[in-house]
């Protein structure tokens, strides 16, 4: 997985934000603004094609049904 990332620049990005940060919220806040809903999309795509195949959402549901639990739940207390 740090393979996709470091494609996509992570140590260009680590260095930009240490050189530009004094403390630890500002190094923090780098990172979260590289690593953007694009690369996000990015990194979930390079996921899927080198180590985590598509699956149905059916089957997803059974293999961490808590994670879909919790969203269900959540979305039923906002009714």
């Amino acid at each position: 997985m740090l393979e996709a990332l470091r494609r996509q620049g992570l140590e260009k990005a680590l260095d930009h934000a240490a050189s530009h940060s004094t403390t630890q919220a500002t190094f923090n806040r780098h990172l979260q603004h590289w690593f953007d809903g694009f690369r996000t999309l990015k990194f979930i795509h390079w996921l899927r094609e080198n180590h985590f195949p598509s699956i149905p959402l059916e089957e997803a549901r059974e293999l961490a049904p808590h994670l879909f639990r919790d969203a269900q739940d959540a979305s039923h207390t906002k009714a």
